[in-house]
C-alpha cells in the first residue's frame, strides 16, 4: 500500500533531483531537445545568463521554457512523479530480464542500476514536459499567412518578399503589376465589383468571408474608367 507524499517530502525531493542532475545530465538534456535547431545559436550564447540556468541568450525561447519547468515547484513535482514511475518501471524490467538470463545483481551493480534509470527517466520526463510549452510559445509567436494559406494557385506568382510583407505586415506590394495611379485603380475596381469580375473567397476563414479576389494587370483595365 503507498500514500501520497506530504508537500515538504515532495519538495526534499525535488531538491535531491536538482542537486544530482550533474552538466553531464544538463549537456544531453539540451542535446535530446535542442537537436539540429541548436545551429546558429551557439554563438550567440550569454556565459554570465548559463550560470544561472538553462537559457544561451534573452531569447533562447527553449533555455527559458525549460527554466519555467525547472523553477517552479508544482511544475517539478508533476515532473518529479511521472519520472518515479518510468524509472521504477524501467528498472524492474532490466531487473527482471537480467535474472531471466541468470545473471546475478551484486548490490553496487543494483545501486547504479537505480542511479541509471533515474536519471534517464528524469531527463526524459523534463523533455516530454517541456516540448508543450515550447510549442504554447511558438504558436504564440506564429502569424496567420491569411489569404496566402487558401488553396489558390494564383498565389504562387507572388514572390517570396510579397508573401513575406502580406504575412508580417499585412500587405505586399508587388512592383510594375499596377500603375502608381491607385486612385484611378480604385474607381476600376469599383466598376469591376459592380459588374461582378471578382471572385469570392469560398475557401476563406471567418476574417475573409466578406473578401473577394480578382487577377488583372494594368493593360487589362478600361483607359475610359480611369478618368476624372
Amino acid at each position: 500500500m503507498t500514500r501520497p507524499w506530504t508537500k515538504e517530502e515532495t519538495l526534499e525531493f525535488i531538491k535531491y533531483a536538482k542537486e544530482t542532475y550533474t552538466k553531464e545530465d544538463r549537456q544531453n538534456l539540451e542535446k535530446k531537445l535542442r537537436g539540429s535547431a541548436e545551429h546558429g545559436l551557439v554563438k550567440e550564447s550569454n556565459i554570465e545568463r548559463r550560470k544561472h540556468g538553462f537559457a544561451k541568450h534573452d531569447d533562447d525561447v527553449i533555455g527559458e521554457c525549460v527554466e519555467q519547468l525547472w523553477y517552479s515547484d508544482d511544475k517539478m513535482a508533476t515532473v518529479v512523479q511521472d519520472a518515479l514511475e518510468i524509472a521504477s518501471q524501467s528498472y524492474e524490467n532490466v531487473k527482471k530480464k537480467g535474472f531471466k538470463d541468470g545473471l546475478k545483481l551484486p548490490e553496487e551493480v543494483d545501486t547504479q542500476l537505480i542511479a541509471t534509470s533515474w536519471k534517464q527517466a528524469f531527463t526524459k520526463t523534463i523533455i516530454k514536459h517541456t516540448i508543450p510549452l515550447i510549442e504554447q510559445v511558438c504558436a504564440s509567436r506564429s502569424k496567420d499567412g491569411g489569404l496566402c494559406a487558401i488553396s489558390e494557385h494564383n498565389y504562387n506568382y507572388f514572390e517570396p518578399n510579397v508573401l513575406h510583407d502580406i504575412i508580417y505586415k499585412g500587405v505586399g506590394v508587388v512592383n510594375k503589376y499596377v500603375p502608381v495611379d491607385i486612385p484611378a485603380i480604385m474607381r476600376e475596381m469599383e466598376m469591376m465589383q459592380f459588374n461582378g469580375v471578382f471572385t469570392k473567397n469560398v475557401e476563406a476563414n471567418n476574417a475573409y468571408q466578406n473578401c473577394s479576389t480578382v487577377w488583372l494587370k494594368s493593360e487589362h483595365l478600361m483607359p475610359q474608367h480611369q478618368k476624372v
